[in-house]
């Protein structure tokens, strides 16, 4: 398997990676020794809840941070960077889709995509936000309306805009279907996966719901790469 991403950089590698909310090292929440996600891979994480997915995700993020040397995400030490640096990095580099997608309610489509093109500074047009929405298959009326007026499934696809419109190198989703109905499940893995191949972007997307499986071409358990439960 490696052997068809020798040609590749990493998105992300990780290596000794130790981490607990607390001081004491009993109460350990991860515990890594060597993991890695190869440039344009797409990789399912499955595990259930509360087994530090989110945690994880986070650190990958920059918005948990180590005091050590042991994550690197496109070749940068997520240790060294600090305050404004880490926030611009993310901002340019990874989209992030939340599970509560954390959209600004009050705020349309186009507005909550224009925040995120804001915060990494990208000079990003209207015309190229209209654009992804539509290839998002949302329809026009709903542009310009307070997201809070949104379906779910609606709020998902703005969603993926806002997380794409950067054409970041690194995707991350967490929980992102565990708020839909199976049909829109599946609509919302389509386009994930099919906008995440346009780009050339590495995915990495965790849940419960193995039956996402389907979509991915590496699968892992996350009770495999974290054995800070079993110490």
């Amino acid at each position: 398997m490696l052997n068809i991403y020798r040609q590749y950089t990493m998105s992300i590698s990780i290596n000794n990676l130790t981490f607990s909310y607390s001081k004491s090292p009993d109460d350990l929440v991860l515990n890594i020794q060597h993991w890695q996600l190869h440039e344009q891979e797409n990789l399912f994480i499955h595990g259930p809840s509360g087994c530090g997915k989110t945690t994880f995700l986070n650190l990958i993020s920059g918005l948990l941070t180590t005091s050590n040397d042991s994550i690197k995400v496109l070749q940068r030490s997520m240790n060294e960077m600090k305050g404004s640096e880490i926030d611009s990095f993310r901002a340019k580099n990874i989209g992030y889709i939340f599970q509560t997608f954390n959209l600004i309610p009050y705020l349309s489509p186009i507005e909550n995509i224009k925040i995120a093109c804001q915060f990494s500074k990208n000079n990003v047009s209207q015309s190229s936000i209209k654009q992804m929405l539509s290839d998002l298959h949302l329809e026009a009326k709903t542009w310009h309306k307070a997201t809070h007026f949104l379906s779910m499934g609606q709020k998902q696809r703005v969603a993926i805009a806002r997380a794409l419109i950067n054409q970041p190198k690194l995707i991350i989703a967490d929980e992102p279907t565990s708020s839909l109905d199976e049909k829109n499940r599946d609509i919302f893995m389509s386009l994930l996966m099919e906008q995440t191949e346009k780009l050339n972007c590495a995915l990495l997307l965790v849940s419960h719901d193995t039956s996402l499986s389907q979509y991915f071409s590496r699968v892992e358990s996350f009770n495999d790469i974290n054995t800070a439960g079993s110490l």
